[in-house]
């Protein structure tokens, strides 16, 4: 009978409220523990997310250092291979 309630009342567009009103108490306690369990997954899911954030923060900031120390490798051995050439002279 409460499964006819269930879809009388989804069938109407009553509402969730009534759905849920309509389900036995052992259906209740099982869908309590599965929000429970979403509730925890969502916050694993948030921290995840944050975590992904700070690290392409960092690696942004790592790549452009090494970028830096590239540039300044470079010049270095122009100035290197202008030295050497002077020097065999």
């Amino acid at each position: 009978m409460a499964l006819e309630e269930v879809a009388y009342s989804a069938g109407n567009a009553v509402g969730i409220v009534d759905v849920i009103q309509a389900l036995p108490p052992e259906i209740i306690g099982k869908i309590g523990i599965l929000v429970t369990i979403l509730q925890a997954a969502s916050i694993a899911f948030i921290i995840y997310v944050i975590f992904l954030i700070t690290t392409t923060i960092l690696n942004i900031r790592r790549n452009k250092k090494i970028a830096q120390i590239e540039e300044n490798t470079r010049k270095m051995n122009a100035n290197l291979e202008k030295l050497i050439k002077k020097s065999k002279r």
